[in-house]
Order: structure tokens, then C-alpha cells, then sequence
């Protein structure tokens, strides 16, 4: 009740002044509403505040109560962080009360959001899971980052106990990380959080507390890799000064600019000894063994010389890479995948031009289509012309198109449906047809894509009903074919347009 109060007072009170009040409350023995009503115009004087707002937050904690939600203190404590954080005191929690030891945590610097499922970090991941992830004990995560996402999927797999920490609180729903996290574990789990009523801390301070708890709670620390400039230095190393555990470790790499510069650096600061490991490439047999590279018979795949190709009579569709799951794709099943080490996981523009053929599908997208209708964009540029359209996205770090992709015969599309973009002001969308708006792009103010020259089809596009002679996959040189060829299980013809003579693959 005190945070839901406090929640409402304009401007709100940072989150550790709430949990001052909220230690102090419980110190001074407050037990009914009344009591509490008191003791809040007298700590909060000389504000003038409403009974009805007070009632208001009794109500808003009564309806927290019955969706079984409870209250805990820390025990013990967090060590502070440079002397300046000791908060949280109280926690806010859901779930099983109580949790089997020890618990297992791995701490992991901020991994750029395209995972390769060859990294060092990841291949670390697999490692320590399977060897100490399936010993009896509770897994220790968070939301918000990959790292602690792929170990709640693990959890989950297993069918063991999972304890999460969340540096957001929105009645446990809501808690999004990279695109597609979920809202809720997706199997029985306890999940804390610090930031519950009306506690709204700046992001660098939840990440920070959820850091401080996840090393407070957790009985065995897995440390991957660490940035040399990481902040869990600082908070791993006080959490140790203060009650040293078990620590597993990367081995830190030799040099001083490695991307686990930090663990060396922690290792250094840490009073007692840690177990050092190595990343391995092929764990021990278990739930996590990598299947391997799809292998097709060789003479499946036509290679086409980029010299007898007819430009002018196809469409193309090109290809980019995909940040987490692909669409359509549950977030487990892709936190799963990268975890065995499946060769699509990584979800490069390769991977991604790979899974089309596969399926037989362009699965069609809303994306940047006026009135959410779901299309399937292709232009009239061929890929010797990418480098003149194709634009950087600086919000995602990725270029808007790259070069691969399917090239297909225009006039089998223009048989399906597909049909040229219509480009213009409001006016122009005024006057289409409701059939004809999914073809509308706006050619400004801001930004013009009519040198896209696009085409749309409303829907997917099923690959599969086109004969293989008017359709071909297009990669920018012999490597990517070679890669393409290890990743696909359909027969299909390709070109590798950046080259010049006529070669064959058989």
C-alpha cells in the first residue's frame, strides 16, 4: 500500500526512497489501514494528501492479493554498490515460495541482438547447462536479455525449477526483452521483482538491481563473458567480498582486447579461487547435442550462369537478416534452436533466403503497409543495381535489403495477383479501391521508396506452385551457393549474380 501511494505522488519518489518508507513502515509495526493512513501524513508532511487516493491504492494492493501475489524482504541484505545502493529491502513475488538450492546463475554481458550460434559465449552456454544446469537445484534468470532467456527455455524444457528476477513489474505481464519475449516462463516458475506499486526507477537502475539480486540469490555463478568495462565487475566483486560462492568461468583469452577482457579482470578481484572452463564445440550427449548441417544430394542444385540471365523478365525479392524469431516462429522454439546449435539459427539473410525454399513460402509481412494488410514485396531491380536503393537502417544497424533473395518470372506473378505499387500523397490513397490500398506507399515527406520500383501481392506468396524453371535463388558469390546448397533439402536452381562465367555444380 505505501509504494502504491507513493506511486501516485507527482513527482513520484525514486524507487529507493520508496523502500525507505517501506522498511520504516515495517519497523515501526504498522498493522491496519488506519494506522497506516496516519503514519503517512506524518512522514509525508507538509504534502496535503486526499483519503480517497489512499483508498484507491488499498484497492489496487486487495486486487494484487487475490491474483496470488506476496511480499518478501531480502534476507540479509544487498551489499551495496559503491556505497551509494541498498536498496531493495522488500521484494514482490509470484509463484512457489520457496526454491531448491543451490541456485545457478550466468552473468553475461550484453550480446549484440544477431546471436551466432557458433559464439564462444553461446557454445560456453551449452557447456555449463548441460553439465551444471541439469544437477538439482533452481535456475537463476531475468527477462530482457538473450542470455537469461535461453536459460529460462532450458528450464523449461527440462521441466526445472526456475527462479526469475524482473527488472519490470506490470501484475507479471507485459515483460517483453528482444522481439518475441514472453510476457510469461513458459512453465511453472517463482519471479521477484523490486519494482512493483507504484516504483518506476530508470532503466540503468533496474538492470542494475536486477544484476545485484541475481548475484545475491544465486549459490553458484557462471560467468561467460564480460566486457572489460562490464558493471558486473563492481557487483560481483562485492557480492564476494561480502559472501563468496562458487564461481564457474570462461577462461578468460589472452590479450587485453577480448571480448571476456572483464572476466580476467573479475577473476583478479574475486578472494577465493574459480573454476575455469573452455567452450566446447560438441558438449557431452544430452538434450542440447547440436543436429547438424541438412545435407542434400549435390545434383538437387542447378547453378545458373548470371550471362544467360534475362534481367528485365523477372521480379526479386530479397532477403535480410532477422533479429530473434522469425515470423511466425515461437520464442522457445527459437531460444531452443540456437541452444542445440541449429545451422538456421543464426538467422542471417543466408538463413533466412534458405528457410524460404525450404517452406516454399514468402510469408507475407504488415511492415511499413499502410492499413496492416499483410503483403509480399518484390521489385523490378536486380541485384547489380542493389547498391543504388538499398538504404542503411540506423535503428536496427542492418541495411534494409541484402544481396540474396529469389528472382521470379513476372509474368507467373502477374498471373497470381501481383501487381505494381502505387505511389503518392493522401490524395491518391483517398481515391483507391479498398482492393487496391495494400498497394499504396507514400511517397513522403519525410522519405520516397519509389526507387524500390516495388511490386505487392496481398498474402503469402507458396513458392511450390510455380514450376522450377521460372523461379531461382540469387547469392552474391560460389561461397554463399556452396552454403546455401549444405542448408536446403528441395531441389532449386541458383545464381550467383556477382560472378561472370558459366559454371555448373554437380
Amino acid at each position: 500500500m505505501v509504494a502504491a501511494f507513493m506511486g501516485n505522488i507527482r513527482p513520484t519518489p525514486t524507487g529507493r526512497v520508496i523502500q525507505q518508507h517501506l522498511k520504516l513502515c515495517l519497523d515501526d509495526g504498522i498493522e491496519t489501514e488506519e494506522e497506516l493512513w496516519l503514519w503517512l501524513q506524518e512522514r509525508l508532511l507538509p504534502r496535503c494528501f486526499r483519503r480517497s487516493a489512499f483508498d484507491v491504492a488499498c484497492r489496487a494492493v486487495e486486487q494484487s492479493l487475490e491474483d496470488d501475489l506476496w511480499v518478501a524482504s531480502v534476507e540479509g541484505g544487498l551489499p551495496p554498490l559503491g556505497g551509494s545502493l541498498h536498496c531493495p529491502w522488500l521484494v514482490l513475488g509470484k509463484g512457489d515460495k520457496g526454491w531448491k538450492a543451490p541456485g545457478i546463475a550466468w552473468l553475461n554481458s550484453r550480446k549484440p541482438r544477431m546471436a551466432a550460434p557458433d559464439a564462444s559465449w553461446l557454445r560456453a552456454l551449452r557447456t555449463t547447462l548441460e553439465e551444471i544446469g541439469a544437477r538439482a537445484g533452481t535456475l537463476v534468470a531475468s527477462s530482457g536479455i538473450l542470455t537469461h532467456d535461453l536459460v529460462s527455455a532450458f528450464a523449461h524444457d527440462g521441466k526445472l525449477p526456475l527462479l526469475r528476477i524482473l527488472p519490470h513489474f506490470h501484475g507479471f505481464k507485459g515483460v517483453r526483452g528482444v522481439r518475441g519475449s514472453p510476457a510469461k516462463p513458459w512453465g511453472p516458475a517463482t519471479d521477484l521483482t523490486c519494482q512493483f506499486g507504484g516504483l518506476h526507477c530508470p532503466k540503468a537502475v533496474r538492470w542494475t538491481c536486477r544484476d545485484r539480486m541475481l548475484a545475491h540469490l544465486a549459490d553458484v555463478h557462471v560467468v561467460l563473458e564480460l566486457r572489460a568495462s562490464s558493471g558486473l565487475i563492481p557487483i560481483l566483486a562485492a557480492q564476494h567480498r561480502r559472501n563468496s560462492r562458487a564461481v564457474w568461468m570462461l577462461a578468460p583469452e589472452s590479450g587485453g582486447d577480448t571480448t571476456n577482457a572483464g572476466n580476467r579482470a573479475l577473476m583478479d578481484q574475486l578472494p577465493e579461487p574459480v573454476r575455469l572452463f573452455h567452450a566446447t564445440d560438441a558438449p557431452e550427449p544430452g538434450r542440447l547435442q547440436a543436429p547438424g548441417a541438412v545435407s542434400v544430394d549435390r545434383s538437387s542444385l542447378v547453378l545458373c550462369s548470371p550471362k544467360s540471365m534475362h534481367w528485365e523478365d523477372y521480379l526479386f525479392h530479397y532477403t535480410r537478416s532477422c533479429h530473434g524469431p522469425w515470423p511466425g516462429e515461437d520464442f522457445r522454439d527459437y531460444c531452443l534452436s540456437l541452444l542445440r546449435g541449429d545451422p538456421l539459427s543464426a538467422h542471417t539473410a543466408l538463413a533466412t533466403l534458405s528457410r524460404m525454399i525450404n517452406e516454399g513460402r514468402i510469408r507475407a509481412s504488415r511492415l511499413l503497409v499502410r492499413g496492416g494488410r499483410a503483403v509480399v514485396s518484390l521489385t523490378s531491380r536486380p541485384p547489380h543495381e542493389l547498391h543504388r536503393f538499398r538504404r542503411w537502417n540506423r535503428s536496427q544497424a542492418r541495411w534494409t535489403l541484402e544481396p540474396y533473395g529469389m528472382a521470379i518470372r513476372k509474368g507467373a506473378l502477374r498471373k497470381r495477383g501481383v501487381k505494381p505499387t502505387i505511389y503518392g500523397d493522401e490524395t491518391v490513397y483517398r481515391l483507391l479501391r479498398a482492393v487496391d490500398r495494400h498497394r499504396f506507399q507514400s511517397t513522403g515527406p519525410r522519405a520516397s521508396w519509389m526507387a524500390e520500383r516495388e511490386w505487392r501481392l496481398d498474402g503469402d506468396l507458396c513458392i511450390r506452385e510455380f514450376p522450377l524453371e521460372d523461379w531461382l535463388a540469387f547469392v552474391p558469390d560460389r561461397a554463399d551457393a556452396e552454403r546455401l546448397a549444405g542448408l536446403v533439402t528441395v531441389p532449386f536452381r541458383c545464381i550467383v549474380w556477382g560472378e561472370t562465367s558459366s559454371r555448373s555444380m554437380s
